[in-house]
């Protein structure tokens, strides 16, 4: 079945696939426009103020797989990373919710240039922010580098959202009082 350019196994295949992410699809599409409100008003800004960007956002899903590591000792310094399921990179949207997985392999890069991981909490959450919202918001939010190394005997699955504003959207960085930092976000219609 092909829907939106996507490829969906058939119905016979996997029996309710679609639907079930269909659903996932939508809830978390309204999670990220409620973390973008929230996101708004550690801001200092009028909670709604991102609600108009966020009429037909981007918002892409993917279902990720990584199989169950061939040598499951952890990485050191003078281990060669030949088994990374997905090196170390940033997203470009302005955040991602990621469903957290059950086995463990997300790392996250801390300021001190070193990999912690994050471990799994079930039925939780992940919020990464991205590149898009460290450049809007002039560095106040740092774009989270992380990467996956599926350290165990398990099959590792991972449901990332990546979340943006209106593709047609212009924006441009200005200046806002937070804190200690000054910025402002505004839209350009």
């Amino acid at each position: 079945m092909v829907i939106n350019g996507n490829v969906w196994p058939s119905e016979d295949d996997l029996p309710g696939f679609f639907n079930e992410i269909k659903e996932y699809y939508g809830e978390v599409l309204h999670l990220a426009r409620h973390m973008f409100r929230l996101f708004a008003l550690s801001l200092n800004l009028p909670e709604d103020h991102f609600d108009a960007m966020c009429t037909h956002p981007g918002g892409i899903a993917r279902l990720m797989y990584y199989p169950p590591a061939k040598d499951p000792t952890p990485l050191d310094a003078n281990h060669k990373d030949v088994e990374i399921g997905l090196g170390a990179h940033s997203d470009y949207e302005c955040f991602t919710v990621l469903l957290s997985s059950s086995a463990a392999g997300l790392e996250i890069l801390s300021p001190d240039n070193v990999w912690t991981p994050a471990p799994p909490v079930d039925g939780s959450f992940i919020i990464n922010v991205a590149d898009f919202m460290m450049r809007w918001t002039n560095g106040v939010y740092k774009s989270t580098v992380h990467r996956v190394v599926n350290r165990t005997t398990k099959e590792r699955y991972s449901v990332p959202f990546f979340f943006s504003v209106n593709y047609d959207q212009l924006v441009e960085v200005g200046k806002v009082s937070i804190k200690h930092y000054d910025m402002h976000l505004t839209s350009v219609p």
